[in-house]
């Protein structure tokens, strides 16, 4: 999903929605609104608060929302310059986010370990036979 510009003075934002919400916040010549400050706020609360931070060198915000909803975040710098943005946030995406990948995870653990194994038993396997053709040809 891809949310565009609300509002802004000269501010441009678009998001990507998956694990995380992404943020990608850019003046309008396309330079990043770096170190801006933000607000995001859940669904249903815009008094207080969810997350407040700052974008980064590249004018880029993270975060991962707990709750279904609409989600609003506002950015801001010194010159006067803003963007609020909202993001829906639907139950697909919710689940996405608190199930993540961890059954996914137990796997790759097993077959790590595993092959771990496998490569321990074949290198002794490989020099115990190396070991093995070294002692017939000294007995020779």
């Amino acid at each position: 999903m891809l949310s565009q510009n609300l509002y802004g003075h000269g501010v441009t934002a678009a998001s990507r929605i998956g694990r995380a919400v992404i943020v990608d916040i850019r003046y309008d010549d396309g330079e990043p609104f770096s170190y801006a400050a933000v607000k995001i706020y859940a669904p249903g609360n815009n008094k207080i608060e969810y997350m407040n931070s700052r974008t980064d060198a590249d004018g880029v915000i993270a975060f991962v929302p707990k709750a279904i909803g609409t989600w609003r975040l506002t950015a801001a710098d010194d010159m006067a310059h803003g963007k609020e943005l909202q993001i829906e946030i639907s139950d697909e995406t919710l689940n996405k986010n608190s199930q993540g990948n961890w059954a996914n995870v137990h796997k790759q653990k097993m077959i790590s370990s595993f092959l771990l194994i496998w490569a321990v038993v074949s290198t002794s396997l490989f020099i115990g036979a190396r070991n093995k053709r070294k002692e017939l040809k000294a007995l020779q």
